[in-house]
């Protein structure tokens, strides 16, 4: 409880030039996980400063606030684990009924766009005899001529495994004809005895993949 904000130098020059009243009072977010923020209220209404009755009513909406929030957060949690477990329960039971990578890859499209916040989802196909990835389909782009400006990867099937190797040689590649790419995941894709290709997640906005993202990629690619 600060009883004159314009004397404080924790507020000094952060304030508003005059505080309608100069008394502040502020109490924790705090749940058993940590300290989610901060509950001020300044400008009392009336003459009168704030006092010690105010604060432990503020505490106590605080606290109650705080296990509000908590509780929204897990419950948000839990409907997104529902959703992808759902998600992936779907293209499990499609991918039992595809003979041909074009429906692998399609399937797995639909997939991944009900989950994560992209730009553009993208299927590079391995080819074991140049050891080289070539972009084979874009969300962006309704056909991609194989032709010799097709973006192009070499890539050995060692290589493949690696995500940073793959994520750099993508990158690079994407760049080279143009493309941008703020942030990229990837999954790669293999039958029984070798690669089939990589799936690559771009994002155009700077907000990195969080590791349940990661998480689920890596699930997707293992379903697929």
């Amino acid at each position: 409880m600060i009883e004159d904000v314009e004397a404080d130098p924790r507020f000094a020059r952060r304030n508003r030039p005059q505080f309608e009243k100069k008394s502040l009072i502020c109490a924790p977010l705090k749940t058993p996980n940590g300290v989610l923020g901060v509950l001020c209220l300044a400008d009392r209404r009336g003459a009168e400063a704030f006092g010690p009755d105010n604060l432990r009513l503020l505490t106590t909406v605080a606290a109650q606030a705080a296990m509000a929030i908590e509780d929204s957060r897990h419950f948000q949690q839990v409907r997104r684990q529902l959703r992808e477990a759902t998600a992936l329960h779907e293209l499990s039971e499609r991918l039992t009924e595809i003979e041909r990578t074009d429906q692998m890859v399609l399937a797995v499209f639909a997939c991944l766009d009900q989950l994560l916040v992209c730009e553009t989802l993208q299927w590079w196909q391995w080819d074991a005899g140049s050891q080289s990835l070539r972009l084979y389909a874009d969300t962006t782009q309704s056909h991609l001529p194989q032709s010799p400006d097709t973006p192009t990867v070499a890539l050995s099937a060692a290589d493949l495994v690696h995500e940073e190797r793959r994520n750099s040689a993508i990158r690079t590649a994407l760049t080279a004809t143009g493309g941008e790419s703020r942030e990229i995941l990837t999954a790669a894709v293999r039958s029984a005895d070798q690669p089939l290709g990589v799936f690559a997640i771009i994002r155009l906005h700077d907000q990195p993949f969080d590791d349940a993202e990661r998480g689920l990629i890596r699930l997707v690619g293992g379903h697929a």
